[in-house]
């Protein structure tokens, strides 16, 4: 089997060889060639590697995706097979974690035939335009991560379902917030922290703040890594305030993420979280983000962000026993809700910081496996399902 191992930019040199190690050992019974084009397989070493995977894999050549639940690499992978899958390649989607599923891939004799299509499902449905519901204008600052390859909305698609506008500011366009004095309203949200910890990312609260305000937007998403890894400072805070003040507030510049936060608030009054897939095992899956919005957490604790291990993030508790699970597609023509019951809040330390291990129903699980819409999916603790399709 021919493999294409991909990672992100900013992953340390040695994770190539520790993948190929990985890989010997988690699939023994199979003769795998490393190479860089005309894949069988391609692993995820990480995420941040979208770009480059797609890049590789082949239209008239059926591609089986590989992927841990360690430094987001399901993730990754679960965005590259919803955009394969939009082009109507033969993609099918393999977790090594699960030792179930490594058995699987060792029978699978690598033949897919089938290429995957929106099921019929009661999982899936078909989104009704409205104009009322939501509307204004939105900004994405920075630009739509380069990751999400199947996650940016097109603006004639966002007018035609809601009469949106989008902006895009570019950081330059915006004052340098480090010199902007700190907001105190972030100190006083989190008053277990030293407030010299809190100095820069406060400024960039302040700097968001100004732009929600001086723009009149409904709602924000930010390309928050360039200002992650050239300043050593995360938004993570500041978009969890945002969003618990009732400003949705999209990180990685996810516009189908944000467009879904302002449908859920207009339905329920609650922006919810956006939040990474980092795995399913049978029926379980765990979802990950540093970006949890302060009014649906519990024991909060400011840590790191997780994949720089720099700046600040939220890593807290979701105490409920049901959660409601949200995504458009990128077209906003279908979007996927369930209700699953929440199992835990975990604390891994393969995963971003606040943690949510949900039992889905089995359907559901399928079709998360098997043909997601996207990587990013928005989680409101509690049962709304009903309210949402309510919606007419």
């Amino acid at each position: 089997m021919k493999v294409v191992i991909v990672s992100s930019d900013i992953a340390d040199t040695s994770l190539y060889e520790k993948s190929k190690l990985f890989l010997s050992n988690k699939l023994a019974g199979i003769d795998c060639e490393y190479v860089d084009n005309d894949a069988d397989a391609i692993f995820f070493a990480s995420g941040g590697s979208e770009q480059t995977a797609i890049e590789v894999a082949a239209a008239d050549k059926p591609v089986v995706l590989l992927a841990t639940n360690q430094n987001n690499s399901y993730a990754a992978a679960t965005e590259v097979l919803s955009y394969l899958i939009s082009k109507k390649y033969s993609a099918k989607l393999f977790n090594l974690s699960s030792i179930k599923q490594t058995a699987d891939l060792l029978n699978l004799k690598h033949s897919l035939d089938d290429v995957n299509v929106i099921a019929n499902s009661k999982y899936i449905h078909e989104t009704v335009a409205n104009h009322n519901l939501i509307n204004g204008k939105v900004a994405v600052i920075g630009n739509v991560s380069k990751w999400l390859v199947n996650s940016e909305v097109t603006v004639a698609d966002l007018y035609s379902y809601f009469a949106i506008e989008l902006l895009n500011i570019q950081w330059n366009e915006l004052p340098n917030f480090f010199h902007l004095a700190p907001d105190y309203e972030l100190y006083d949200n989190f008053p277990q922290c030293d407030i010299s910890l809190l100095m820069e990312t406060s400024k960039v609260y302040r700097l968001l703040k100004n732009v929600v305000a001086n723009y009149n937007l409904q709602g924000i998403t930010v390309e928050c890594f360039p200002m992650a890894m050239c300043d050593k400072v995360t938004a993570c805070l500041p978009l969890s305030l945002l969003n618990a003040s009732g400003c949705p507030a999209a990180c990685e510049g996810d516009i189908t993420a944000l467009v879904g936060m302002m449908y859920i608030k207009a339905l329920t009054g609650i922006v919810p979280w956006q939040a990474n897939l980092v795995e399913i095992d049978d029926n379980t899956a765990l979802w990950a983000h540093c970006t949890a919005p302060l009014n649906l957490v519990n024991n909060i604790n400011v840590v790191t962000h997780f994949e720089t291990n720099i700046g600040t993030a939220i890593q807290a508790d979701i105490e409920n026993s049901y959660c409601t699970i949200f995504r458009f597609d990128k077209s906003l023509k279908h979007f996927f809700l369930c209700e699953a019951e929440v199992l835990a809040s975990p604390k891994f330390d393969f995963a971003c910081r606040t943690q949510l291990q949900i039992k889905l129903p089995d359907d559901a699980a399928n079709i998360l496996r098997t043909n997601p819409l996207g990587n990013h999916h928005l989680i409101l603790p509690g049962k709304y399902a009903d309210m949402i399709l309510s919606v007419k």
